[in-house]
């Protein structure tokens, strides 16, 4: 549910780095392989992340097993259940339902988790 939300070629890795999930193109331009991030300057922006929260964004040439160089933009960001709803109410127009389903909740999970969070989804509304 989470790359759904997500817009771009996606990676989401686990405590210890491991790959949690990726997307398609992300395999495919070599960015992931066997579980990790095959790229040590992803790995460093990861680790910069993981120590200080702050998002980092780097222009990358990365080395491709077959085939020319990937010429790519990384962005690495720490991964919030808030910026998760976000994204999904983003991505819907601030519908709830829809964004519950992007989510795999159901419509009250996220109406609590609304709450808690104090995130208004009327302010994802496009209409007027």
């Amino acid at each position: 549910a989470v790359l759904s939300v997500l817009s771009s070629t996606t990676v989401l890795l686990g405590p210890s780095d491991e790959v949690l999930q990726a997307s398609a193109p992300a395999v495919a331009l070599g960015i992931v392989r066997d579980h990790r991030i095959e790229s040590e300057d992803i790995r460093t922006l990861v680790q910069q992340v993981r120590r200080d929260g702050q998002v980092r964004e780097s222009n990358l040439t990365l080395q491709r097993r077959r085939g020319n160089p990937a010429h790519v933009q990384v962005r690495v960001a720490p991964l919030t259940s808030r910026l998760i709803i976000v994204l999904a109410l983003d991505r819907t127009e601030g519908n709830q339902l829809r964004a519950a389903r992007l989510l795999g909740i159901n419509r009250n999970t996220l109406r609590k988790r609304l709450s808690e969070l104090d995130i208004a989804p009327e302010a994802f509304s496009r209409r007027g």
